[in-house]
């Protein structure tokens, strides 16, 4: 080569020996580099184009997935390689993300492989690769990371009875793979107006061999199977979360890290801060919330809840290892804060007491410890309510201290300031079983019934509505029943008050044993006292069947009586008049709903007095039998006008609406007639003296002005009386005197007849006046409405042979002795009926 240079006619030779010498070691280095071919250099350069193509390739490669992503033939394979896998998806797009690398948009999984029912859906879905830990044995890949989730959780109950849904969206952050855990980072969901993030790591177990490993398709089916058949609270809770709102912030964070085979050596901190949180009606202005897991318990630092002034604090532990709980929490939030937002369970058990929750409450609670199951059944707690309602019942304050221990919840003390107008205090002790909710125990009440009815149930409320008091009564006892049953409470004791109406009857003392059970209430002893008289014995009230069961003997006014009984017998006697004692005695049953079947009642009644319309009676003695709609008055004895009466009297058709109808006979003997007529018809100057008997058979109706309809039959006479005077005779005496005045002024000492009544009016044929010179004899009718129409006829003597004898020969001038007596009682008229009638004229 050097030869090839230096006979190079272009190169000239050196000058001297130095240049020769630098010349020869150029020459050297020269000769030192390898001399590249030109075959080579060409290969050279087809491996960097083909570098550069590949580069510009995989570049317009991501360009192309970054923009178009992969076909969709392509993507449908991906589908179904998924599918064979066990992992149902429906994928939108495949292509690449500048910044994540491998990416999916549009990703519907489902719950099983037929793709009948998506489970989620995510909006963006990228894969996390390690590439340059892949040659190193590492894992290429680590996990995914996404964007955009939407899960709709759809809960249940067991029976498919009731059903809730919970949209969770917004969720974004990555869960990562490793060999031996699972971990959450930066996960963010939004439910409503929570924000949760979590921060975690699970350990895994050992893998399964492939025969037992569940696929995709089966977890994700599990858990939709497990939401479907969801406990009470859970539905509870998650509709409680549906009707959250936040006006601020509300996030919950949790970190956590939980290892493989044993959760209980896991860690956790849960934090949750929330301001202006609304349900319905009620606002949390400030929660917060710090609890821990750690050393294998859950500790609840602190939970606090605040609204205005009012607030809740609450603490407690959970021991996992040993499942023991204890919680101590006080509270000064108002009762319409509860129920808005404590769990449907509670809430309807509130309501099922019959508690309203509205009001103001305080309480404090120590629970525990205890295992998780029977937490409140070993506590202690103090509570307080003020306006509030509890069964229908108004409850102005409340003091309960209550105390849990095993299967028994003790109630003491309870003191209740009831009612608004008039406010009466309760003062009771409760012990109940936790698990049947029976309960017993004992009260002291000084408060007006009124307001307690709610208590009473609907027949004791109407037995309580005949009330009004004056004074509070005063009540002490004992009480039982279940809280599941209102129907089976129970009441015993006894009680006193004063100066109250019952039925509208006044009342001056009533002291009374009671004992009160399925809507039955019985008094015994039971006295009552008024100012003529008392009532003594025992009384039950059936309310449901309407009926009061009794055992009396009574001395007080038979009206007030009556009224106090029922509205059947006040309507029975309430056209009677009673003057001085009355004693009643009485035992039986009383229907007082809208029919009286059922009634079945004796009794035995004397009154010193008694008066009907203008008719009286003294020392008057009966016995009452009352049966359904009958009523009889049996061995009817009276002293009357100076004589006596005895009889009997039957009453039906005592039914509310129509109108009762009476049959009875009276028989009295040797009534002062004088004595009689003034009372019916007011004083006279003139004495008609003489004594009354009859007997007397009589049916109607019991109302009046209803005489026309009263049917009967009977005989009356008269002795020893100055008949002459009665009013309407008045005129014949002046007309026979003015023939004779020894006939005219003649006596009328004795009358006789035998009567009917029918259709409102008093029959009779023979009606006969006597006298010693002569008698009348009289057929006709006597009109309810006080109007006469009799034939007249006057005859000399009245009795003997002799008197037949005259009679037959004096007989043409007794037929002009026949007379019409018409008119009215006020104004008779007498017209002669064979007189002349010139010679009548002349008496006008």
């Amino acid at each position: 080569m050097r030869e090839d240079r230096l006979s190079d006619p272009r190169i000239e030779r050196p000058a001297d020996d130095t240049s020769q010498r630098d010349s020869r070691d150029a020459e050297d280095r020269a000769a030192s580099i390898p001399v590249i071919r030109p075959s080579h250099a060409r290969g050279v350069r087809r491996v960097r184009r083909a570098v550069l193509l590949i580069l510009l390739a995989l570049a317009g490669l991501v360009l192309y997935l970054q923009v178009v992503g992969l076909p969709r033939p392509l993507v449908r394979a991906i589908e179904s390689r998924l599918l064979e896998a066990g992992l149902p998806v429906r994928i939108g797009w495949i292509g690449w993300d500048a910044r994540r690398g491998p990416a999916l948009r549009n990703v519907t999984v489902y719950e099983d492989t037929r793709r009948s029912k998506p489970f989620c859906r995510i909006a963006a879905l990228s894969l996390l690769l390690n590439p340059f830990g892949w040659p190193k044995g590492e894992r290429l890949f680590r996990g995914v990371s996404f964007s955009g989730l939407e899960k709709r959780l759809s809960f249940s109950s067991c029976d498919g009875s009731r059903k809730s849904e919970l949209l969770l969206s917004d969720g974004k952050g990555a869960v990562i793979v490793g060999g031996d855990y699972l971990a959450l980072s930066g996960v963010s969901l939004r439910t409503g107006g929570l924000l949760v993030r979590l921060d975690g790591r699970f350990g895994l177990p050992p893998a399964r061999p492939p025969e037992e490993a569940k696929g995709p398709s089966e977890v994700l089916a599990g858990v939709e199977e497990k939401l479907r058949c969801s406990p009470r609270w859970v539905l509870d809770l998650v509709d409680g979360l549906r009707q959250v709102t936040s006006g601020g912030c509300v996030e919950c964070s949790l970190r956590f890290t939980v290892p493989a085979g044993d959760p209980v050596r896991g860690r956790a901190v849960l934090r949750l801060r929330g301001e202006n949180i609304q349900r319905y009606e009620a606002c949390i202005g400030r929660i917060s919330m710090d609890a821990y897991l750690r050393d294998g318990t859950v500790d609840l630092a602190s939970l606090q809840i605040r609204t205005g002034e009012r607030s809740l604090v609450a603490a407690g532990k959970y021991d996992l290892r040993r499942n023991v709980v204890s919680l101590s929490a006080s509270n000064s939030l108002p009762l319409s804060f509860w129920s808005c937002f404590i769990p449907g369970v509670w809430a309807a058990g509130a309501e099922q007491a019959g508690l309203a929750l509205r009001g103001d409450m305080w309480w404090l609670l120590e629970a525990g410890p205890s295992d998780p199951a029977h937490l409140f059944t070993n506590f202690a707690a103090v509570i307080s309510l003020a306006r509030t309602e509890l069964r229908g019942v108004w409850l102005e304050k409340a003091m309960i201290g209550l105390q849990g221990r095993g299967k028994e919840v003790t109630v003491d003390p309870l003191r209740l300031l009831v009612g608004n107008d008039r406010p009466g205090r309760i003062e009771a002790a409760i012990r109940m079983h936790a698990e049947s909710g029976e309960y017993e125990g004992w009260f002291r009440a000084k408060v007006d019934p009124h307001t307690v009815m709610g208590w009473a149930g609907p027949g004791g409320a109407d037995f309580i509505r005949r009330f009004q008091f004056d004074s509070v009564p005063l009540a002490t006892g004992r009480f039982w029943g279940a809280l599941q049953n209102p129907k089976a409470f129970g009441l015993q004791g006894k009680g006193i008050g004063s100066n109250f109406t019952y039925c509208g009857q006044e009342v001056l003392v009533a002291r009374s044993g009671f004992e009160f059970t399925n809507d039955y209430l019985r008094l015994e002893p039971f006295l009552i006292r008024r100012r003529e008289g008392e009532l003594r014995g025992w009384l039950g009230f059936d309310f449901v069947n309407q009926r009061i069961a009794m055992d009396v003997c009574s001395g007080i006014h038979p009206q007030a009586a009556a009224q106090m009984v029922g509205p059947g017998f006040a309507r029975l006697l309430e056209r009677f008049r009673f003057g001085g004692p009355v004693s009643v005695c009485m035992s039986g049953v009383v229907a007082y709903g809208a029919t009286p079947r059922g009634t079945d009642l004796q009794g035995k009644v004397f009154c010193n007095r008694v008066q009907y319309g203008r008719l009286s009676a003294e020392r008057v003695s009966f016995d009452l039998d009352a049966q359904d709609d009958l009523l009889s008055f049996t061995n009817l004895r009276a002293r009357a006008y100076t004589g006596s009466a005895w009889g009997a009297v039957q009453i039906t058709n005592l039914v509310p609406g129509k109108i009762p109808l009476f049959s009875g006979e009276l028989h009295a003997r040797e009534v002062d007639v004088d004595r009689l007529t003034e009372e019916m018809f007011g004083r006279r100057q003139e004495k008609l003296a003489g004594k009354l008997w009859l007997d007397l058979e009589i049916s109607g109706p019991v109302a009046s002005n209803v005489l026309d309809r009263m049917t009967g039959h009977g005989y009356l006479k008269i002795d020893d009386g100055y008949l002459f005077r009665i009013p309407v005779l008045l005129f014949l005496s002046e007309f026979l005197s003015r023939l004779d005045p020894r006939i005219g002024y003649a006596t009328l000492a004795d009358f006789k007849a035998h009567f009917r009544v029918h259709d409102g009016k008093i029959h009779t044929k023979d009606a006969l006046l006597m006298g010693g010179l002569f008698s009348i004899h009289a057929r006709g009718r006597y009109y309810f409405d006080q109007r006469l129409d009799f034939i007249v006829r006057v005859q000399l003597l009245k009795r003997g042979p002799l008197a037949k004898l005259a009679n037959m020969v004096t007989f043409p001038l007794t037929k002009l002795f026949e007379l019409h007596l018409g008119g009215r009682v006020s104004r008779p008229r007498w017209r002669p009926m064979n007189f002349p009638k010139e010679l009548f004229l002349i008496f006008d």
